[in-house]
Order: structure tokens, then sequence, then C-alpha cells
């Protein structure tokens, strides 16, 4: 479990990077298969869908404490467009 908490923490320090399974994978010293499928079964979620799912709650942090524009903190959180970021905030939090 050390091993993999060390990937969680790789993934928390950089939140507003571009992070691969491979990057994270190697933090906790795994092959990229064997990590994706013991995180799937640890979180029950994909290691994609989990940092989307943390960039998505920082970003709701960051809206509600920093005076901070859409398209901005689309960009920070690693997403294509303002659209996309919309989208996915509005999927996860049921809010726009």
């Amino acid at each position: 479990m050390q091993r993999f908490f060390k990937s969680i923490d790789y993934i928390e320090r950089n939140l507003y990077e571009s992070i691969s399974i491979h990057d994270v994978a190697s933090a906790s010293h795994y092959s990229a298969y064997h990590f994706s499928r013991m995180f799937r079964a640890i979180t029950g979620e994909t290691i994609k869908e989990y940092i989307r799912k943390r960039r998505l709650t920082m970003a709701a942090k960051r809206l509600l404490e920093e005076p901070i524009g859409l398209l901005d903190l689309a960009v920070a959180c690693q997403f294509g467009s303002q659209e996309a970021f919309t989208r996915a905030f509005k999927q996860l939090f049921k809010v726009t």
C-alpha cells in the first residue's frame, strides 16, 4: 500500500500538470498495466477518472476562494476548453 500511496502523492503534487498513467505508475514503481489494474481494484475507478475528479474538486474549491475566470481555471486544470470543463463540472457536481 505504501507504493500505492506514493502514486496518490504524485498525483496531488502534479494536479495542475499534464499527468500520464506511465508517470503515476513509475512514481510507485509499477508497470502501467499492473498499476492501472491495481488502481481500479482499490478505488473502483480508472486513474484517468480519479485525476479528473481531483482536478474538478480543486477547481470547485478555487472557484469558492479565488476570483478566477472559468477559462483560466479550465486551462489550469488541463481541460481543452471552457466548454469541456463546464460539462465535466456539471456532470460531477450537478451544478453549473
